[in-house]
């Protein structure tokens, strides 16, 4: 590549999960410009509008947020991606015919000592730990994820973690990572490649191939969806007998990422016996669109804590906080009534104008705990997303 003489750095005001970077990417292709990976750093990437090409560098670093914008003289061909780096021992090895559209993927750089996937259930303070679906799909709680399973079919469902510097510093992709540390650890792999898409911005981290479990001695087929949301990943790895019993219930990766529905569990009373809470927050800057200048900062925060008691009474206490153009506004309200908690319902006395609401309830496990989501049944948009106060 050839990089112009001229450079402009910006220095950009942070913010949490990387939304300064977001806003950006999303700001560029309003402007009608096209986003483009450029080499193993995520944080190059080729702008095209035009005839055009710059080359930007995008970063969230501790204080500040960097962007650097290089106009492009000329650019060279990407070289071909290397072949994964897997588990193959030479009486096993066999040559396997690649679809142009799923290339073989990177070479393996995560270090892991070999671990099988062990199903062990510690959520026992809890009532349900195995919840039947009606459309035949059984979910399990496990130490490191959730298992949900019909007939052949597996899939483990990934407690969610944080995106680390250690993954954003690693210079390999998420599905790679992961593939690294929960697949190549666990089976045999004979085979592996990755989903390819075309320029877009929200990316699809896919991998999938063919493998031994070492503990049946049987093959099997594996594909691994990470899904990234807000600066947390949550990986979905599906196995299967084969590719053909895989893609006929999940055809896209789309479908094995939607499979995080099956994280739902039902709620009891002595579940919910204690204090339970909710912090949120946000804040966006505004600049005027014709000179450019600060305008001011509009934010919100809010929170909300729920107290169960065992009597089957509860008390509840909503606070919160608005600017808008520095016109501030703060409330604060608090209930108290009767509770009834049935399986996927909790409903609760004396709310606003005296009223009875009807919520719809459920658990989802996180490593650790379990978050209790509440969504009011007649007022959809009114929801809570609890967890136990410690």
């Amino acid at each position: 590549m050839t990089l112009g003489e001229e450079i402009e750095v910006f220095s950009l005001v942070i913010s949490t999960d990387k939304q300064t970077e977001d806003q950006v990417k999303l700001a560029v292709q309003k402007a009608g410009w096209s986003i483009t990976p450029f080499g193993a750093e995520s944080m190059y990437t080729l702008l095209m509008n035009n005839g055009r090409t710059i080359m930007m560098y995008l970063e969230s670093l501790k204080k500040e947020t960097a962007l650097y914008l290089m106009p492009v003289v000329s650019v060279q061909p990407p070289l071909e991606a290397p072949t994964i780096g897997t588990q193959i021992t030479p009486s096993t090895q066999t040559q396997v015919d690649v679809a142009p559209e799923r290339p073989t993927i990177d070479t393996l750089v995560v270090e892991v000592q070999p671990k099988q996937i062990v199903l062990e259930t510690n959520n026992n303070e809890f009532t349900f730990n195995t919840i039947n679906f009606d459309d035949g799909w059984t979910s399990t709680v496990a130490t490191d994820f959730v298992k949900v399973d019909k007939g052949s079919l597996e899939v483990l469902l990934y407690y969610s973690v944080e995106i680390t510097d250690e993954m954003r510093n690693s210079n390999v992709e998420l599905s790679d990572y992961y593939w690294n540390l929960l697949v190549v650890p666990n089976f045999t792999v004979r085979s592996a490649q990755r989903f390819v898409e075309g320029v877009t911005y929200f990316r699809t981290y896919f991998i999938e191939g063919e493998a031994v479990d070492p503990k049946t001695g049987r093959p099997c087929y594996l594909a691994l969806n990470v899904l990234v949301n807000s600066g947390v990943v949550t990986p979905v790895l599906a196995i299967s007998p084969d590719r053909n019993s895989y893609t006929q219930v999940f055809p896209e990766p789309k479908n094995l990422g939607d499979m995080t529905g099956y994280n739902k569990f039902a709620v009891s009373a002595k579940d919910i016996i204690g204090s339970w809470s909710s912090n949120t927050s946000s804040a966006v800057n505004l600049y005027n669109t014709y000179t450019g200048n600060y305008a001011g900062m509009n934010s919100t925060q809010s929170s909300d804590t729920f107290v169960f008691n065992a009597d089957g009474t509860y008390s509840s206490k909503h606070s919160g906080a608005s600017s808008v153009y520095g016109n501030n506004t703060y409330y604060t309200q608090e209930y108290k009534g009767k509770l009834t908690v049935t399986n996927w319902d909790i409903t609760m006395t004396n709310r606003w104008k005296d009223a009875t609401n009807n919520y719809f309830a459920q658990f989802e496990v996180i490593r650790g705990g379990r978050i209790l989501h509440l969504q009011d049944k007649e007022a959809s948009g009114i929801r809570y997303h609890l967890v136990r106060a410690k």
